[in-house]
């Protein structure tokens, strides 16, 4: 599993510190956002290297579906299906709980690992 911001993973293919080669899955949370945020470019070049000759599930995940993630969705993916659409105060799933947990920096990363493994 690795998880990145997409200027974190480009960082990264330029170092050839990271290799992708063996990536089957790829999902993009928050797509609508790091498109707004500037990363237009880095999740084109991240999407571009994950597809030369290589096959793999990619799934989006957007609050919102505005033009640039559906051009994402289909020149990147294959036969893209849009799941649902829900309305802004719809509740989605009321026997989902939702938890927040507030952590020391310096813990973050063991109590990350700590949530992992459960």
């Amino acid at each position: 599993m690795i998880v990145g911001t997409p200027g974190r993973v480009m960082d990264h293919l330029g170092r050839r510190t990271l290799d992708l080669t063996a990536v089957e899955f790829l999902v993009l949370d928050e797509a609508d956002e790091m498109l707004d945020l500037g990363f237009q470019e880095d999740v084109d070049k991240i999407l571009r290297y994950l597809t030369q000759g290589r096959s793999r599930q990619t799934l989006l995940f957007s609050a919102t579906f505005p033009p640039p993630i559906k051009r994402l969705a289909s020149k990147y993916m294959h036969h893209p299906q849009h799941i649902s659409t829900i309305e802004a105060n719809q509740v989605v799933n009321a026997t989902c709980r939702q938890e927040y947990y507030a952590v020391i920096d310096r813990t973050r990363f063991g109590t990350l690992c700590e949530f992992l493994v459960r």
